[in-house]
């Protein structure tokens, strides 16, 4: 299990340096986590047991869709700041924890869905609406962190 579970890592590895230089003209790493996200790195950290190593989580104006990216091999988040602006509490907890679900649990995208048409992953490629996560959250946050 433990070789599969490598094996996995470096295949991300592979894919996120491919992506990250395929797009390098549109980067922006952070140095820190500003203190917006503070909370919410927090948060995270509260239910993960640890601190996690991330370099920074900044606010960059992202292209086309994109409302958050990790640049995996700097281990640092970007969010777009018109997402940011208009997210609630929840959508912006969702957010951050599925950006550092790709960052520091290593989690890829997971397009399931439940029988209620919500997505059943916090790892979904989409934004989790906030009717599903405030009606799953608990199992988002399980799911989560159940599979480290």
């Amino acid at each position: 299990m433990k070789k599969y579970s490598l094996v996995i890592r470096i295949i991300f590895l592979f894919l996120s340096t491919s992506f990250i230089l395929k797009s390098c003209s549109s980067m922006v790493i952070h140095s820190d986590v500003e203190s917006q996200y503070v909370p919410y790195v927090k948060e995270f950290e509260r239910h993960y047991g640890s601190t996690v190593d991330i370099a920074g989580i900044g606010t960059s104006k992202l292209e086309g869709t994109k409302i958050g990216i990790c640049w995996f091999m700097f281990r640092s988040i970007t969010i777009d700041p018109i997402y940011w602006s208009r997210a609630t509490h929840l959508m912006r907890e969702s957010l951050i924890f599925h950006e550092l679900g790709h960052c520091s649990l290593y989690r890829f995208h997971d397009n399931r869905v439940m029988s209620d048409f919500c997505p059943f992953s916090l790892m979904h490629e989409y934004a989790i609406p906030q009717t599903c996560y405030r009606r799953h959250r608990q199992h988002y946050i399980n799911q989560l962190f159940g599979e480290l």
